[in-house]
């Protein structure tokens, strides 16, 4: 299975980050525990259950897009909200718009988006999109 640019869904039927994101959430500090991970191997990328077993091999934490969310919003006091719209009668669409945290009672609006391909796109596709875009462009890694 190529999961180096997909959002992927396991057995908790969660939506987790890229390959891509994983890697960019890795660079930026994130640290949490989570129970799948990316891991090169030959050329190719491929997910596995994370046991704290050293491959010796570039491992990248997996974690799910709200995790990766709370994080953002945690440590780097960016809020991510992805919000439906219907378009027209029957059609919906989503959006994406980020927040920072300025002080305890202040936040700047930072940005807002959608995902790259703009026909039928799903909730998980607009939120990664957010979290890569923010992860680029806010914390420029």
């Amino acid at each position: 299975m190529d999961v180096s640019n997909n959002t992927f869904f396991i057995e908790n039927k969660e939506a987790h980050v890229s390959f891509e994101t994983a890697k960019l959430l890795q660079k930026g500090g994130f640290d949490w525990f989570t129970y799948y991970s990316y891991e090169e191997y030959d050329g190719k990328v491929r997910i596995r259950l994370t046991n704290g077993e050293d491959t010796g091999r570039p491992t990248y934490a997996a974690p799910t897009q709200q995790m990766a969310c709370r994080w953002l919003r945690e440590n780097r006091y960016a809020t991510i909200a992805v919000i439906p719209y219907e378009i027209s009668p029957g059609r919906m669409e989503y959006v994406y718009k980020i927040w920072i945290k300025e002080d305890e009672k202040t936040f700047r609006f930072f940005a807002q988006g959608r995902a790259k391909e703009y026909k039928d796109q799903t909730q998980e596709e607009v939120t990664e999109a957010a979290i890569l875009y923010c992860l680029k462009e806010y914390l420029e890694l």
